[in-house]
Formats: structure tokens, sequence, C-alpha cells
């Protein structure tokens, strides 16, 4: 190839699926596979190409790019489970493509809007702020009263003779247990 064009993708550092490798498609041929935070650089022949990114059985949506002799395009492309979408991790899970995003680089502001923490910010900040922010704050506790809830209706409406004080009770043990399962899963896995 004597002239060429170039795509750059740009993935985001991102603490969903930070462990994990997105495989590169242009032309449905698998190109690469790109790493949280890593940027890629892959030489096609001008002309139309179509790009789309995959994981497992998710894929991105397909970019469709003309390229001419020596032109860059970049792309940008991370989880689509940032913030609240965090606790619809099953329903993404079965969807194919609701997972991974890939997007053209916003070339007008020279960098992408940043919508979350990335996943080097939370690691720098510590252990403490991590199972602090995304243990207890952002897991033990909304699933220790959610789970408590349910059980307190279900006691409730199937007939069954239940005290305030023991819905309290229920409370407290759920949020207790699920503050520490989520905790002791996050202290093996952060470093």
């Amino acid at each position: 190839m004597n002239e060429t064009a170039e795509i750059t993708i740009i993935r985001t550092s991102q603490f969903a699926n930070n462990a994990r490798y997105y495989d590169i498609f242009v032309n449905n041929e698998h190109k690469e596979k790109i790493a949280d935070g890593e940027e890629k650089s892959i030489l096609v022949a001008p002309g139309k190409q179509k790009v789309h990114l995959q994981l497992d059985r998710a894929k991105s949506k397909t970019i469709e790019l003309d390229l001419s002799p020596k032109e860059k395009a970049r792309l940008l492309c991370g989880s689509k489970l940032t913030g609240p979408k965090v606790w619809l991790a099953l329903f993404y899970m079965f969807s194919t493509d609701k997972l991974i995003y890939l997007a053209t680089y916003p070339e007008k502001t020279g960098t992408p809007v940043k919508t979350e923490e990335t996943w080097k910010e939370i690691k720098e900040k510590g252990m403490k702020y991590f199972v602090l922010r995304y243990g207890i704050l952002g897991w033990g506790l909304p699933t220790g009263l959610i789970m408590s809830i349910l059980l307190s209706l279900i006691n409730i409406f199937g007939n069954t003779d239940i005290a305030i004080g023991e819905i309290l009770i229920n409370m407290l043990l759920s949020i207790s247990i699920f503050y520490a399962i989520r905790n002791s899963i996050w202290i093996f896995d952060v470093e």
C-alpha cells in the first residue's frame, strides 16, 4: 500500500470492563485488540471502511468512513455501563448492542466530554475512597435496602404477621450482609 489512510481508536478508561479487551473489526475483519485507556492506530486502504467493536457477543454500532489517501479518522469507544446504568448490568449482559459504544471523536473540543471518573483516577484516590464510594455507597447500601424492602413486602402481602421492629432488624441485617459481601469482593479485586 503506497497510499494509506489511518483509523485511530481511543478507548476511554472506565471502571466497567477495565480488565477486558475490545476486538476491533474493519470491514468485518479482525484487526486488533484494544485495552482500557489505550489508543490504537490501524492503517487501511483509502475508500469506504466499516468499523465496529466487539466484546464477546456484544457489538458496537458500525461506523462507516470514506477515507481519502493520508486521511486520519479518530473514533472513541467505551462501555455504556456508566453511572446508574451499572444497576442494569444484567439487562446489558443479554443485549448484543447496548454494552459498548463506538462514536466519531469530537474534533471541535479536541477532547471527549468526561462523563465519569476514569479507572486511573479511581485507583489514584486509593482503596478507602474506592471501598466507600463504589462498595458501601454504590452497591452495599442500595442492595441491602432493596432486598430488605422486597422481603418486607413479601412478608406483608403474604399475610405473615410482622412487626415494624422485625422489618427494621431485617433491613439492618440485609444492609450489613451486602456491605460485607461487596467490600470483601472489592478488596481482592482492586490491587
